[in-house]
């Protein structure tokens, strides 16, 4: 385990410094570290719980962090992150125009999270997760790139606590679609719109202004059935394709048109990712609740089965977008 600890004494030219030892357990690794020390180390101040990749891949590796939910004096908010590589590396970055590592860290992926490429992560939030039928653990996943810090996506967690998929921070927005009853932060899309490219590279990009999520809930002939309604209106801040001004921006029909084509693409962008979660049988939006809340009798018989019981349930996506702005040019 290893240690970056802030320096405030005005002479040093360095903002941190670090310490590593081999160790069983953290308080294990703290005792080692303590002889190295001038005072003794405290999990009371911790911001930032960094977990190897290697180690995320083992079953209920959370329990190492016991010591962070059974000692009174640890704090339970810090972040737990999943460092994609050698979490060594990560210490490594030496940024003189950055605050220290940890502040560092802590502001990239805060920044993240606005921009809806990231998602939260505490250990009292992880904790709560675990604890909850058929809840399925995200965390947010970083990597070094050259002598920086980059937020690559989010990591899924299996019932073990296993690390078994992770959505890309460029799908981590359409995530946040389907998991948030109403948007926070700031929310790009970046969309393929007719006519398309070969290369079917984005061509459009959209703000959210304002988005909300509701889901209904039903049970039919032996299943669950889900449908997730979500309204959004819209604002046009990009479009490289010269057709679409053309075709879409003369007048209110086109834009009609236009809302069409939004609302397909965000639809297919959805339903592969609820596709994709049922295909792996993990449950990060916490659809568990959901049931639970509103068809209780029938989950209380599918509790102890709930995410093969998900996975054979049928989702439904309906996307309803109003272009509320297209732009200075012609609005």
């Amino acid at each position: 385990m290893g240690t970056s600890i802030p320096l405030f004494h005005h002479k040093q030219q360095r903002s941190t410094i670090e310490h590593w030892a081999r160790a069983s357990t953290v308080y294990n690794g703290f005792s080692k570290i303590d002889t190295k020390l001038t005072g003794y180390m405290t999990a009371s101040k911790a911001e930032i719980i960094l977990i190897g990749k290697k180690l995320a891949q083992e079953a209920n590796w959370m329990q190492e962090l016991d010591s962070s939910y059974r000692d009174p004096y640890a704090t339970i908010n810090a972040k737990v992150v999943l460092v994609d590589g050698p979490v060594e590396e990560i210490f490594t970055i030496n940024k003189p125009d950055k605050p220290s590592l940890p502040s560092y860290i802590s502001s990239v992926i805060e920044s993240s999270i606005q921009n809806n490429q990231s998602v939260s992560s505490t250990i009292q939030q992880l904790m709560r997760e675990k604890n909850e039928e058929g809840m399925t653990q995200a965390v947010p996943v970083i990597k070094k790139t050259k002598n920086e810090i980059d937020t690559v996506g989010i990591a899924l967690l299996d019932r073990q606590g296993k690390y078994l998929s992770r959505i890309p921070k460029k799908n981590v927005k359409f995530f946040n679609l389907l998991n948030k009853p109403k948007n926070k932060g700031r929310m790009i899309l970046h969309l393929v719109l007719p006519p398309k490219k070969s290369s079917q590279k984005p061509n459009t990009s959209i703000l959210i202004q304002n988005a909300t999520r509701k889901i209904d809930v039903n049970f039919q002939k032996g299943k669950f059935v889900f449908n997730f309604d979500i309204n959004a209106n819209v604002a046009v801040i990009e479009k490289t394709n010269a057709h679409l001004i053309k075709e879409h921006y003369d007048n209110k029909k086109n834009i009609h048109n236009l809302e069409n084509e939004v609302q397909k693409e965000i639809n297919k962008k959805l339903q592969n990712m609820l596709y994709e979660l049922q295909k792996n049988k993990i449950d990060p939006i916490g659809l568990s609740l959901y049931a639970r809340a509103f068809q209780y009798n029938e989950w209380k018989k599918l509790k102890g089965d709930w995410l093969q019981a998900l996975a054979e349930a049928k989702i439904n996506v309906k996307t309803h977008v109003k272009i509320k702005d297209t732009g200075t040019i012609r609005n």
